[in-house]
Protein backbone atom coordinates (compact mmCIF):
# COMPACT_ATOMS: atom_id res chain seq x y z
CA UNK A 1 0.00 0.00 0.00
CA UNK A 2 2.73 2.52 1.10
CA UNK A 3 4.11 2.18 -2.49
CA UNK A 4 1.40 2.50 -4.03
CA UNK A 5 0.98 6.39 -2.29
CA UNK A 6 4.48 6.44 -3.81
CA UNK A 7 3.72 6.26 -7.22
CA UNK A 8 0.51 8.38 -6.91
CA UNK A 9 2.30 11.07 -5.36
CA UNK A 10 4.77 11.36 -8.48
CA UNK A 11 2.00 11.40 -11.03
CA UNK A 12 0.79 15.82 -10.88
CA UNK A 13 -2.87 15.10 -10.07
CA UNK A 14 -2.01 13.58 -6.80
CA UNK A 15 0.91 16.20 -6.42
CA UNK A 16 0.87 17.39 -3.02
CA UNK A 17 1.45 20.99 -5.27
CA UNK A 18 -1.60 20.41 -6.78
CA UNK A 19 -4.01 22.78 -5.19
CA UNK A 20 -1.70 25.62 -6.03
CA UNK A 21 -1.78 24.70 -9.66
CA UNK A 22 -5.36 24.06 -10.08
CA UNK A 23 -5.57 27.74 -8.31
CA UNK A 24 -3.35 29.63 -10.44
CA UNK A 25 -5.31 27.80 -13.75
CA UNK A 26 -8.25 29.14 -12.29
CA UNK A 27 -6.85 32.56 -12.40
CA UNK A 28 -5.24 32.16 -15.57
CA UNK A 29 -2.11 33.33 -13.76
CA UNK A 30 0.63 32.59 -16.26
CA UNK A 31 3.39 33.50 -14.53
CA UNK A 32 2.34 31.60 -10.98
CA UNK A 33 1.53 28.48 -13.37
CA UNK A 34 5.42 28.90 -14.77
CA UNK A 35 6.56 29.23 -11.36
CA UNK A 36 5.25 26.51 -10.75
CA UNK A 37 6.01 24.52 -13.05
CA UNK A 38 9.87 25.59 -12.60
CA UNK A 39 9.38 24.00 -8.90
CA UNK A 40 7.84 20.63 -10.30
CA UNK A 41 10.32 19.92 -13.06
CA UNK A 42 13.33 21.70 -11.41
CA UNK A 43 13.67 24.01 -14.34
CA UNK A 44 15.37 27.31 -13.72
CA UNK A 45 14.12 30.63 -14.69
CA UNK A 46 15.03 34.02 -16.09
CA UNK A 47 13.51 36.70 -14.38
CA UNK A 48 13.72 39.95 -15.98
CA UNK A 49 13.03 43.06 -13.22
CA UNK A 50 11.79 46.37 -13.76
CA UNK A 51 15.11 48.12 -12.60
CA UNK A 52 16.92 46.19 -15.48
CA UNK A 53 18.46 43.32 -13.07
CA UNK A 54 18.27 40.14 -14.56
CA UNK A 55 18.48 36.66 -12.33
CA UNK A 56 18.70 33.32 -13.70
CA UNK A 57 17.62 30.52 -11.04
CA UNK A 58 15.81 28.11 -9.49
CA UNK A 59 12.63 28.94 -7.92
CA UNK A 60 12.93 27.54 -3.77
CA UNK A 61 9.74 28.66 -2.22
CA UNK A 62 5.81 27.59 -3.49
CA UNK A 63 3.21 30.12 -3.35
CA UNK A 64 0.76 30.10 -0.70
CA UNK A 65 -2.35 28.75 -1.81
CA UNK A 66 -4.58 30.43 1.14
CA UNK A 67 -4.07 34.19 -1.15
CA UNK A 68 -5.27 34.53 -4.09
CA UNK A 69 -1.86 36.22 -5.31
CA UNK A 70 1.90 35.46 -4.79
CA UNK A 71 3.31 38.99 -3.98
CA UNK A 72 6.95 37.55 -3.94
CA UNK A 73 9.53 34.91 -5.50
CA UNK A 74 12.40 33.04 -3.92
CA UNK A 75 14.83 32.13 -6.39
CA UNK A 76 18.73 30.45 -5.63
CA UNK A 77 20.56 32.46 -8.04
CA UNK A 78 22.78 30.98 -10.76
CA UNK A 79 23.79 33.83 -12.46
CA UNK A 80 22.91 37.52 -12.64
CA UNK A 81 23.57 40.61 -14.75
CA UNK A 82 21.48 43.34 -16.55
CA UNK A 83 19.98 44.09 -19.82
CA UNK A 84 21.77 46.99 -21.66
CA UNK A 85 19.06 50.33 -21.86
CA UNK A 86 19.27 50.56 -25.05
CA UNK A 87 19.36 46.56 -26.89
CA UNK A 88 18.09 44.72 -23.70
CA UNK A 89 20.80 42.59 -24.70
CA UNK A 90 21.47 40.61 -21.53
CA UNK A 91 25.18 40.96 -19.86
CA UNK A 92 25.94 38.43 -17.04
CA UNK A 93 28.16 39.86 -14.36
CA UNK A 94 27.88 37.29 -11.32
CA UNK A 95 28.53 33.33 -11.78
CA UNK A 96 26.95 32.63 -8.28
CA UNK A 97 27.60 29.01 -8.93
CA UNK A 98 30.98 29.42 -10.00
CA UNK A 99 32.05 31.61 -7.29
CA UNK A 100 29.95 28.87 -4.43
CA UNK A 101 32.66 25.98 -6.14
CA UNK A 102 35.67 28.19 -5.47
CA UNK A 103 35.28 28.97 -1.63
CA UNK A 104 37.02 26.70 1.03
CA UNK A 105 33.45 26.40 2.62
CA UNK A 106 30.03 26.36 2.20
CA UNK A 107 27.59 29.37 2.91
CA UNK A 108 26.44 29.01 6.62
CA UNK A 109 22.67 30.48 4.95
CA UNK A 110 21.08 29.97 1.87
CA UNK A 111 21.67 32.92 -0.32
CA UNK A 112 18.36 33.08 -2.01
CA UNK A 113 17.02 35.94 -3.15
CA UNK A 114 13.74 37.15 -2.60
CA UNK A 115 11.82 39.47 -5.51
CA UNK A 116 9.13 40.83 -5.53
CA UNK A 117 6.39 39.91 -8.02
CA UNK A 118 5.38 43.77 -8.58
CA UNK A 119 9.40 44.47 -9.91
CA UNK A 120 8.96 41.47 -12.53
CA UNK A 121 9.14 42.41 -16.18
CA UNK A 122 9.66 39.36 -17.80
CA UNK A 123 9.62 35.37 -16.55
CA UNK A 124 10.75 32.61 -18.67
CA UNK A 125 12.11 29.30 -18.41
CA UNK A 126 15.91 29.30 -18.78
CA UNK A 127 17.50 26.88 -21.45
CA UNK A 128 21.34 27.40 -20.79
CA UNK A 129 21.87 25.42 -24.30
CA UNK A 130 19.90 27.83 -26.25
CA UNK A 131 21.23 30.81 -24.05
CA UNK A 132 25.05 30.04 -24.74
CA UNK A 133 23.86 29.43 -28.68
CA UNK A 134 22.90 33.46 -28.32
CA UNK A 135 25.14 34.85 -27.15
CA UNK A 136 27.51 33.12 -29.71
CA UNK A 137 25.25 34.87 -32.21
CA UNK A 138 25.77 37.94 -30.98
CA UNK A 139 29.55 37.82 -30.52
Amino acid sequence: MAFLLLLLNQVPYFHKNNAAYRAARKRNDSLELLLINAIFDDIPVTLSLKSGKVYIGYVTAEGDTNTSERKQVRILPVLSGYRKTDTKELIITTNYAATIQKLQFKPPVPYDVVIPIAEIETARFHDEHLFQKFQREVE
